[in-house]
């Protein structure tokens, strides 16, 4: 297929979206594994990962706790499940605020105003004291 088999990351990115729609995305590391390391900064892959099924959310909450993953990679998906995923994953975007990458920080804290959480001016408040801000 093209996403294991094409040169270029942007069709491998075009075929995972479509494999995603049909309900044939390989596992979420496998494919991101297909797109390699420099696909894995397109901006494509929010539409990705805002196309998983509700089935596999819990693919992108991996994802987005590895502390190994990218920054990219692990806000991309917070920012797929604040969208989709709703108040279920409040707690889960409380807890990553306090990630020592800025980038997912943003994302979660993001992702608290987006489902309403009672904590969020608490937790946007510690946020917003990181020097890397």
């Amino acid at each position: 297929t093209a996403l294991t088999q094409d040169r270029s990351r942007e069709v491998k990115i075009a075929a995972a979206i479509a494999l995603c729609d049909l309900g044939s995305l390989p596992l979420l590391g496998t494919a991101l594994d297909f797109i390699g390391v420099a696909g894995q900064r397109s901006r494509r892959l929010i539409e990705l990962f805002r196309r998983f099924p509700r089935s596999r959310f819990n693919e992108l909450a991996v994802h987005a706790s590895r502390v190994d993953a990218s920054p990219f990679i692990r806000a991309a998906a917070i920012d797929a499940l604040a969208h989709a995923g709703g108040f279920g994953f409040a707690d889960f975007f409380a807890n990553l605020a306090g990630d020592a990458a800025p980038e997912v920080v943003a994302a979660a804290v993001r992702a608290l105003g987006l489902t309403g959480h009672a904590e969020a001016p608490a937790i946007l408040k510690r946020a917003m004291a990181n020097d890397d801000w």
